[in-house]
C-alpha cells in the first residue's frame, strides 16, 4: 500500500510540473539591440538576377542586398536597407546595390504585435522571436508574400 501511495504522489508531482505549452511572453527588452537580415525568403521562387535559376531566397538572387534594424530602449528605432537595380545589356546582367537608406521612428510591442511608426505612418506586424532570431511575414507588391529573418548582434 505504501508503494502505491508513493507512486501516486510521484504521478501527481510529475503532472503538476508539466509545461503548459504556452507562447512565450515577449518583453520590450527582448528587442533591444542590433538586428541584421540573415534570410529574405519568398513563398514563390523568382529569378531576380536572370541567371535561369529561380530561388525562394532573395539573398541568393541578390547577395549584395542587406538590411539592419536597431531597436533602442527609449522606444525609437533606426533601420537601414539598400535598394537594388538590375541592368541588362545584351547578354550581360549586373545588379547594383546602393548604399543603405535609413529610416527612423518609434516602436512598441504588445504580445507578439510589433507596431512601428515613421512620421505618423503606423504599421503593426506579427513577429516571432526565438532566441536571437526575429522573423516577420510580409506581402510585397513586387515579389508577393514571404518572410524576413533577422539575427541579433553586430552589424
Amino acid at each position: 500500500m505504501k508503494y502505491l501511495f508513493n507512486l501516486l504522489i510521484l504521478a501527481i508531482i510529475a503532472t503538476g510540473c508539466s509545461s503548459d505549452d504556452q507562447e512565450p511572453v515577449l518583453e520590450d527588452a527582448d528587442l533591444f539591440g542590433n538586428w541584421t537580415l540573415r534570410e529574405y525568403n519568398l513563398d514563390e521562387a523568382v529569378d531576380i538576377n536572370l541567371d535561369g535559376a529561380a530561388s525562394l531566397s532573395v539573398l541568393d538572387e541578390v547577395p549584395c542586398f542587406s538590411s539592419l534594424i536597431t531597436f533602442n530602449s527609449n522606444g525609437s528605432f533606426i533601420s537601414g536597407t539598400n535598394q537594388f537595380e538590375i541592368f541588362v545589356q545584351g547578354q550581360t546582367i549586373s545588379i547594383d546595390c546602393g548604399s543603405l537608406q535609413y529610416l527612423s521612428g518609434f516602436w512598441s510591442l504588445e504580445g507578439n504585435q510589433l507596431t512601428t511608426d515613421i512620421n505618423g505612418n503606423s504599421k503593426t506586424e506579427t513577429i516571432d522571436l526565438q532566441g536571437n532570431s526575429l522573423s516577420l511575414s510580409f506581402n510585397d507588391t513586387n515579389f508577393g508574400s514571404g518572410e524576413f529573418i533577422f539575427q541579433k548582434g553586430g552589424q
